[in-house]
């Protein structure tokens, strides 16, 4: 595995390359299907593991905007 993975995120690019690499074979569409994925998912994996390999299918997690989520006026998460 790529030395600039994180260790967290190892398992999670394994097996997205499963993935991308099952699509490589036999088309994404069959790719999505097998893996029970949306099409647009496996589609824009492979792309990023296309263009950047292995670095590519680190996960991307959005941060959620301050506020949302919360249920209280006074949060103690502290983002406030």
């Amino acid at each position: 595995m790529n030395d600039r993975i994180p260790p967290r995120d190892q398992l999670r690019v394994k097996q997205r390359r499963r993935v991308v690499q099952y699509a490589e074979g036999h088309r994404q569409r069959a790719g999505s299907r097998h893996f029970g994925l949306a099409r647009r998912t496996v589609r824009a994996w492979f792309r990023r593991w296309k263009s950047s390999g292995e670095v590519g299918l680190v996960p991307r997690y959005r941060v959620p905007a301050p506020g949302l989520g919360c249920h209280r006026q006074s949060c103690p998460c502290g983002v406030h």
